[in-house]
């Protein structure tokens, strides 16, 4: 019986599998694009957010990153997939509580 990969839920070739995530190789390199992406968009994101002159500024670029990450929960994180360093529940949690404390 062949691997199914965790995200687009082939069957693949145990050669074409990685075992360590669960995923197939063609999903793995779409992953590693993407969270290269994200730590990229999020850095840009955050310098933005600490240098806007408004709150309404700095909610929006807050937002940009929330939907970054909640965007790789919903995709990756949520299906047993998870290769960033820090808890994604815990980095959306920390936003929130950003926009929060930027409204005030």
């Amino acid at each position: 019986m062949l691997p199914e990969c965790k995200i687009c839920g082939r069957e693949v070739p145990h050669s074409r599998y990685m075992e360590e995530i669960g995923i197939c190789d063609a999903c793995g390199i779409i992953l590693n694009c993407k969270v290269e992406s994200i730590q990229e968009e999020i850095g840009k994101c955050q310098n933005a957010a600490n240098a806007a002159s408004s709150p309404d500024e700095r909610i929006k670029y807050l937002k940009l990153m929330l939907d970054i990450l909640y965007e790789y929960k919903v995709k990756y994180y949520d299906n047993d997939v998870d290769v960033l360093e820090q808890n994604v529940e815990d980095l959306i949690d920390t936003v929130v509580d950003c926009i929060s404390e930027a409204k005030i």
